[in-house]
């Protein structure tokens, strides 16, 4: 179990990315906007949205999970990655637990899109708009993917599947919102209702595992 351990929490932040208050308010959105078009096709665009968003973050993953890993690390080097690593745990956590509320590019990209996407969307630009919301990270999302998931993977044996992990994540929250949407809001209230109170405790308790982690930290670091 200790060995599959690191793959775990891979996912789970996956997960944690893909619930966050701005980015599944432009999932929703971005969806809700597909189906209201065309809900014929609202299979094969969401799906098409869902794999565009996964694609982008495992090919930025493995890149720079490789580029990284050429590159030498000193001593003092991983010094400074332990002591930015408190504070940023910490940062996140706070984010997660919806102290300090900051909207990320998400939703200016959803709105934008959608007014050019007026008339319909295309699989082609279900998938655009994937990859688009993909790299248009809030504050706490960029620090996960950037700050937690890279520096995971760069690091492990097998890290160059950790972006792979990483977005099947991200997805799953996905499939089940595209589910909900589809088969009626009102049909699946009850069902929606227990999932947003999963959201809301997972991402507190979630928070409360970043705000501790991140103080071993910054007692090691800093205070040893």
């Amino acid at each position: 179990m200790e060995g599959q351990l690191p793959f775990i929490t891979v996912i789970l932040l996956g997960v944690v990315v893909s619930v966050c208050p701005c980015t599944i308010a432009a999932n929703v959105s971005a969806l809700t906007c597909m189906l209201r078009q065309n809900r014929d096709s609202f299979s094969s665009l969401s799906f098409a949205y869902i794999l565009a968003r996964s694609f982008a973050y495992v090919v930025v993953g493995i890149l720079l999970t490789i580029f990284v890993g050429k590159i030498q690390i000193t001593s003092n080097a991983q010094l400074w990655i332990g002591r930015i690593a408190g504070p940023l745990f910490i940062l996140v956590g706070i984010f997660m637990l919806d102290i300090i509320h900051i909207h990320g590019f998400e939703n200016k990209c959803v709105v934008w899109m959608n007014r050019i996407f007026s008339e319909t969307y295309s699989l082609k630009r279900a998938t655009l708009l994937g990859l688009m919301l993909a790299f248009a990270f809030c504050p706490y999302s960029s620090a996960i993917y950037f700050g937690m998931m890279l520096p995971m993977s760069c690091s492990a044996e097998w890290g160059v599947f950790f972006p792979v992990l990483f977005a099947l994540g991200a997805a799953i929250p996905l499939v089940f919102i595209a589910w909900v949407l589809y088969k009626g809001m009102e049909a699946k209230l009850d069902v929606w209702n227990k999932f947003q109170r999963f959201e809301y405790w997972f991402r507190k308790i979630v928070a409360i595992i970043f705000i501790l982690t991140g103080i071993l930290f910054v007692w090691e670091y800093f205070l040893e």
